[in-house]
């Protein structure tokens, strides 16, 4: 079984205890839960923002050795795979962003395969990830990735049933969707504010969604940029987190 494939069986099982979850509390007015869903999936659309794309990915801020390592392990938190693979591929799409050869690109497999991640078979250039690859430390997350998922889901579930569906399914299916509007929307409408070799945009709809990236534009303008917002209005909590506990 292929990566890939682990990771549509991954999401699949997010989707279905969110899923399932999301229809109990509903039914049964449990809205304390819910509450404490949408703020972890918040907290968790946080790390995948900060930890796996602009501190992993793009290294647009420096941060101190215990909060590097915070970064690199919180990361598995996002559900959306070992860091080296989403930096890899990452860094690919940024590579051939809005080509035809783009993995992800909605305009050549389509806004249903784009958002749900039903890639074309890719060979990904694994020199992209040369600096990532060094750190012992990600080497261990991307070898023992769903060991770990699956310890995070026995100990929540040993806590609470409701635990496992609340901090962790729950928060990694907003976590999806809020990536693939980045996926999405931002590449096929939207404003743009900087010039770019692509056709990324800014879209509001996708900000909401991915909790502060849907910036885009000036993010695929200048990538090395820990800021997305370009103005005052467009909200970046990535941005206020990273100065305010990561950067030095």
């Amino acid at each position: 079984m292929t990566m890939q494939q682990k990771m549509w069986l991954w999401h699949a099982w997010n989707h279905l205890l969110a899923i399932t979850g999301l229809a109990i509390i509903i039914a049964n007015g449990y809205w304390f839960y819910l509450i404490a869903a949408l703020v972890l999936g918040f907290l968790c659309c946080q790390v995948a923002n900060i930890a796996l794309h602009r501190y992993l990915t793009h290294k647009s801020f420096k941060t101190g050795p215990l909060r590097d390592l915070f970064l690199r392990w919180s990361s598995v938190w996002a559900g959306l795979g070992p860091s080296i693979m989403w930096v890899i591929a990452h860094r690919q799409h940024h590579a051939d962003s809005d080509q035809l050869h783009d993995y992800q690109n909605p305009r050549v497999i389509g806004n249903f395969r784009s958002w749900f991640t039903i890639y074309p078979k890719v060979n990904f250039n694994v020199a992209f990830g040369k600096d990532i690859m060094r750190c012992k430390h990600s080497r261990f997350i991307y070898k023992n990735y769903f060991k770990i998922q699956l310890g995070l889901y026995l100990l929540a579930f040993l806590i609470s049933p409701w635990l496992a569906v609340v901090a962790l399914a729950i928060p990694m299916t907003i976590v999806f969707h809020g990536a693939a509007s980045i996926g999405v929307l931002t590449h096929t409408w939207g404003y743009r504010v900087a010039e770019s070799k692509d056709l990324s945009t800014t879209n509001w709809l996708a900000a909401i969604m991915s909790c502060g990236e849907g910036w885009h534009n000036w993010h695929h303008a200048h990538p090395g940029d820990y800021r997305n917002g370009y103005s005052w209005w467009e909200l970046d909590p990535p941005a206020w987190i990273i100065e305010k506990f990561f950067k030095i």
